[in-house]
């Protein structure tokens, strides 16, 4: 396998952040795709943040407070750029973010009476190579479609920032931004067992041995491999296919000709 080296993931085109969104409806009448929403990733910050949160019991007398565990919490920022060339590209990335801000409401049910209850939050799968993907998908190592590989979460932060020097496009009364800065806060709900089983030998529960970064991407050669694999095995159905529908039409001519 040949190792490369990205020095600025700002300039590369290569790596993409895809974003499933579970309240925004989907439909052909929407060319690009929502509830799908994707992104080049002109990466300009990103931070996995790990927090144990402990219960602290201060005791007169004691130096050191109680301290009773109770969870380990993980957020995600990541910052972004989209740089837009064309009228064309900036219009279809600024619809792709207004898509993306309207998934941050929620879905509603209306009764007949006009009142109006939620009936779901709004939640997201968010996939960026190996460091935002799900551990708790056991499927094919190279599927990157972030319904099924993205990290379930919801957002407590989303940041829409035209860089205002970079200039615009006007169409008509309508500004384009040329250069957009995205910033999204993405809190993690853990799908997959977690920590470490107790025992004469200590193991790692689930696909924790794997959590959070090391699921690594299959390599280009191995997908190639994998796609020729199913190929193949495609063919050797459709010709066993063929065999034994041709070995039933043998059976039945000897059969119909036994008969007469």
């Amino acid at each position: 396998m040949a190792i490369t080296e990205i020095d600025n993931l700002k300039s590369n085109r290569a790596y993409r952040i895809d974003i499933y969104s579970f309240s925004n409806p989907g439909g052909s009448a929407v060319p690009f795709g929502p509830p799908y929403i994707s992104f080049p990733a002109f990466l300009t910050d990103f931070t996995d943040s790990f927090k144990s949160i402990w219960k602290k019991e201060e005791i007169f007398g004691r130096m050191d407070p109680i301290s009773t565990f109770k969870n380990t919490a993980r957020t995600i920022n990541i910052s972004f750029d989209i740089p837009n060339d064309s009228i064309s590209a900036a219009v279809g990335n600024l619809k792709r973010i207004d898509f993306l801000i309207k998934g941050l409401y929620p879905i509603y049910e209306e009764g007949a009476d006009g009142a109006s209850t939620m009936a779901s939050p709004p939640m997201f799968r968010v996939r960026f190579s190996n460091l935002i993907r799900s551990n708790a998908y056991n499927g094919d190592a190279g599927d990157r479609v972030a319904l099924r590989t993205g990290l379930l979460c919801y957002m407590d932060g989303f940041d829409f920032k035209p860089k205002v020097d970079s200039g615009f496009f006007v169409d008509g009364q309508n500004l384009y931004p040329k250069l957009i800065s995205v910033t999204m806060g993405l809190n993690i709900i853990h799908e997959h067992s977690l920590g470490k089983r107790n025992g004469a030998l200590i193991k790692y529960r689930g696909n924790f041995s794997q959590f959070p970064h090391e699921r690594a991407n299959p390599t280009d050669e191995q997908i190639e491999a994998a796609k020729a694999a199913k190929a193949n095995g495609s063919k050797a159905n459709v010709q066993q296919n063929n065999s034994k529908d041709a070995a039933e039409s043998d059976s039945a001519k000897d059969g119909c000709l036994e008969g007469e």
